[in-house]
């Protein structure tokens, strides 16, 4: 059976695939935020990132979490495609959000 991440249950989960995802570098000096993340396959991460962490740092962040594999990033409602990977967190509109990440 899958665990829950954060607030989430995961749908598939285990407890060796949990000790495997990445977490981000947060600097507990700098502000914070939160992003949900809901990837392809229906599973969720709740992940902490520092407000000034780039939509770059996010993209690694999730291709990490896939093994690697091109995607996009789907914010904001209705969701389209966030693609200047330069931007902070802040500034893309992504403080305390969710996000659909979809294979390239």
């Amino acid at each position: 059976t899958g665990l829950s991440v954060g607030p989430f249950p995961a749908r598939q989960y285990t407890s060796a695939m949990l000790t495997r995802l990445p977490a981000a570098e947060v600097d507990a000096s700098k502000a914070k935020t939160k992003i949900q993340i809901r990837f392809h396959d229906g599973t969720r991460k709740a992940q902490e990132f520092n407000e000034d962490h780039t939509v770059g740092d996010l993209r690694a962040f999730c291709a990490q979490c896939v093994g690697g594999e091109a995607m996009t990033i789907m914010g904001g409602f209705p969701p389209k495609p966030i693609t200047d990977d330069s931007l902070t967190l802040k500034d893309a509109g992504l403080l305390n959000a969710a996000v659909t990440v979809k294979p390239a």
